[in-house]
C-alpha cells in the first residue's frame, strides 16, 4: 500500500524548512559579525599601540639627541626647569677642546617654546636655539619636561610625550636620563 503526503504534510515540511534555513542564516549572521567585531578591535588596539610607539620614539630621539649634544658641554645653567641652557669649552684652532675656558658665545639652549617666538613653559614643543638664535624643533607633543641639576656636572632630563591621531591618544612612556658633562 503506498502512502501519499497530504498537502498539509508538505506544506509542513515546506515550513520547516524555510525556518531552519532562517535560523541557519541568522547563526551565520551572529558569527560573521563576531569575526568583523573582532578584526575591528584587533585594528583599533594596534592604531593605539601604533600611536603611543610614535609617541615614545619621539621622546627618546629628543633625549638622544641632548645626550650626545651636552656631553660635550663645560657647563649648563638651568634657567627654570623646562628651560637649561649649556656652554661648550672654547674650539682651538687644531679642533680640540680647551676644556680649562668656557666659550661665552657658545650658548645652546633647550626649551619648551615655539620656533617663531621664545620660551614658554605652557607649549608643547621642545626647541632647541644654536648661540646664533637659530631655532629648531626637537620634540612635538610634549606633555611633559623636567631638567634637574643635582650636580655641576650632572643634568637630569625627564620627557614624557603624547600624541593622539583620530580617536586614538597615544601616551609615550615618561623616559629619564642622566648626562654626564665630560669636560665639566
Amino acid at each position: 500500500m503506498q502512502m501519499f503526503s497530504s498537502p498539509k504534510r508538505k506544506r509542513l515540511r515546506r515550513a520547516g524548512i524555510l525556518v531552519e534555513a532562517m535560523a541557519g542564516v541568522l547563526i551565520g549572521a551572529m558569527v560573521i559579525g563576531g569575526v568583523a567585531s573582532l578584526m575591528i578591535g584587533q585594528i583599533r588596539g594596534t592604531a593605539h599601540i601604533d600611536v603611543s610607539l610614535d609617541a615614545a620614539s619621539q621622546a627618546a630621539a629628543a633625549v638622544r639627541l641632548m645626550n650626545t649634544t651636552l656631553e660635550e658641554a663645560k657647563s649648563v645653567t638651568l634657567v627654570s626647569p623646562t628651560h637649561i641652557t649649556a656652554y661648550f669649552p672654547v674650539v682651538q684652532s687644531d679642533g680640540t677642546y680647551n676644556k680649562t675656558t668656557q666659550d661665552p658665545n657658545s650658548g645652546l639652549g633647550y626649551y619648551l617654546g615655539s620656533v617663531a617666538g621664545g620660551p614658554n613653559a605652557n607649549s608643547t614643543t621642545l626647541i632647541q636655539q644654536q648661540a646664533n638664535g637659530q631655532r629648531r624643533v626637537i620634540c612635538s607633543n610634549v606633555s611633559s619636561l623636567v631638567f634637574t641639576l643635582p650636580l655641576a656636572n650632572t643634568l637630569i632630563v625627564t620627557i614624557g610625550t603624547s600624541e593622539s591621531v583620530r580617536n586614538f591618544k597615544g601616551i609615550g612612556l615618561f623616559l629619564t636620563r642622566q648626562i654626564t658633562l665630560r669636560n665639566n
